[in-house]
């Protein structure tokens, strides 16, 4: 009987060895997996803050192509004065709406942002396009 006593004191000494591994690989899993998401994330709101800071730079660079054009046009005759203002003034509006939809942009994940950045993205490309055509037609 003496030996198996040892047996199963044996193994129930190595089930709770096994066991403790086991939790403690489980309990590393899930370390690592937040680690995982916590880069990502980190990754993931510097792409964000990085295309913030250069949608704002474009803004304002848009901004003084405005500024500029309007001090240009300023002594043009009256008619064509009014076409231009008429331009600016439309370019103007799109362009804080631009920056209202960047500053109103809510961290929503990543698949959303993605979304958000292409659409965004391609409003700004068809913005300076039309301020590209404004600059040829002066």
């Amino acid at each position: 009987m003496l030996p198996a006593v040892g047996l199963i004191t044996s193994l129930s000494i190595l089930s709770c060895n096994n066991s403790s591994q086991s939790r403690r690989s489980t309990q590393n899993k899930v370390t690592d997996s937040a680690k995982i998401k916590d880069s990502i994330n980190t990754e993931h709101m510097k792409d964000i803050e990085s295309y913030r800071k250069e949608a704002a730079d474009k803004i304002s660079a848009n901004d003084k192509i405005i500024a500029d054009f309007k001090a240009r046009v300023k002594n043009n005759k009256d008619q064509i004065k009014e076409d231009y203002d008429k331009t600016i003034a439309d370019l103007e509006q799109r362009n804080k709406e631009m920056k209202k939809k960047m500053d109103d942009y809510k961290v929503d994940g990543k698949e959303m942002w993605e979304t958000f950045k292409t659409q965004f993205s391609h409003g700004m490309d068809e913005l300076g396009k039309a301020f590209t055509d404004l600059t040829k037609k002066k």
